[in-house]
């Protein structure tokens, strides 16, 4: 008998590497073993995308706090109800899951609990009550809290497929076949690393090179370490050899066009999915030393690692690459192994399904003082 699994997705416009892992999850679930049932918001980016993978999705609506326990108890069982009546065997939630009352709701029920942690969490106090938590790298996994819940470091992955399949578009995007290009892709923000990356733009003085920059600008003034549109274009400042082209979804097409991808990260970033991207797509990758990208990168092999303030290391390693076409196909060539054989879709996919047996086969997931 096939097993209901129920996932908790966020929707956004400019869906992050979390939500986009996610979906990978939904495509390469073996529909033989387990039946996906997502629950989102609201339609959207990622309703679309489900529509064409075709899997079942349900509509709940915004999540708002509740201002008396009438309205609590009263969205307790609306989901406890949902639990029942889809015969769920397992809820997989992303980052703790969306309300207290979704997690009740499974223990009422002893539905085991996956807590998928793709940041740092600290401080959650329902977390106490998964099954077990799936972390996206082992810096995650020490990170987080609460220590005593079991966990296991499933990293992130990426469809192969999609990379093998791009297509070039430096025509479509007014770019020539002989220029080499050095691309930036992420949210357009302080903690992503742009300002790192502006400042390598203009420090490279070479004709024969263009940065190019992908990504989502804010879309109000004062957003705190965002960029708007004007702002970014300000900083740009009429530079020649820096491009923004906004935001794409055919992101494996701009990574076809690129020769060195950079990623300047300024925090500490649990994992990076541009990283692997960036291997499945054979391209070399210099990235900030941060959080969880040492676990994919390893210096000198497919890409090259920085310190976060360490721009002159940033500038050295952009030039040897741009100067030595040879290093650049080697260190690809060796992203993309490393991707087929650690960061897999298809292989970690199997991981996840050997987590929701084994879970799925015990008989008691909590101690009878915590059922309802």
């Amino acid at each position: 008998m096939k097993k209901n699994i129920l996932y908790y997705l966020s929707d956004s416009p400019n869906m992050g590497g979390g939500i986009a892992s996610s979906l990978t999850i939904l495509k390469e679930l073996d529909k033989k073993k387990f039946n996906p049932i997502v629950l989102i918001r609201e339609k959207g980016a990622v309703s679309n995308l489900l529509d064409k993978l075709n899997i079942t999705y349900k509509i709940f609506g915004s999540i708002k706090e509740k201002s008396s326990l009438q309205e609590y108890t009263k969205d307790l069982f609306r989901y406890a109800h949902f639990y029942k009546k889809e015969n769920i065997h397992l809820v997989h939630f992303n980052c703790g899951g969306w309300r207290p009352f979704s997690v009740l709701a499974a223990i009422m029920f002893n539905i085991p609990i996956v807590n998928h942690m793709r940041i740092v969490i600290e401080n959650s106090p329902f977390l106490k009550y998964s099954s077990l938590m799936i972390a996206n790298s082992k810096f995650t996994a020490n990170k987080s809290v609460p220590l005593l819940v079991p966990r296991k470091v499933v990293y992130n992955f990426t469809d192969i497929n999609r990379f093998d399949n791009s297509v070039n578009i430096r025509s479509e995007l007014n770019i020539g076949e002989e220029e080499i290009i050095i691309l930036f892709l992420g949210s357009i923000k302080e903690i992503k690393g742009i300002d790192m990356f502006l400042n390598l733009a203009k420090s490279i003085n070479d004709k024969n090179v263009r940065f190019v920059i992908v990504g989502k600008c804010a879309d109000k003034i004062n957003q705190e370490g965002h960029y708007t549109l004007q702002q970014l274009m300000n900083q740009i400042s009429g530079n020649q050899k820096i491009k923004y082209i906004g935001w794409r979804s055919d992101v494996e097409n701009i990574y076809k066009i690129s020769d060195i991808i950079i990623m300047p990260s300024q925090w500490e970033e649990p994992f990076g999915l541009i990283n692997i991207e960036a291997g499945a797509a054979k391209k070399p990758i210099i990235s900030t030393s941060v959080g969880g990208i040492p676990e994919i990168i390893n210096h000198g092999e497919n890409g090259f690692l920085v310190e976060k303030d360490d721009l002159d290391s940033m500038i050295k390693y952009t030039k040897l690459l741009i100067n030595n076409k040879g290093l650049r196909v080697k260190m690809g060539e060796k992203g993309r192994m490393i991707v087929e054989d650690k960061f897999n879709a298809k292989k970690n996919v199997r991981e996840i399904e050997k987590i929701y047996e084994s879970l799925i086969e015990k008989n008691d997931f909590y101690p009878s003082s915590w059922k309802i």
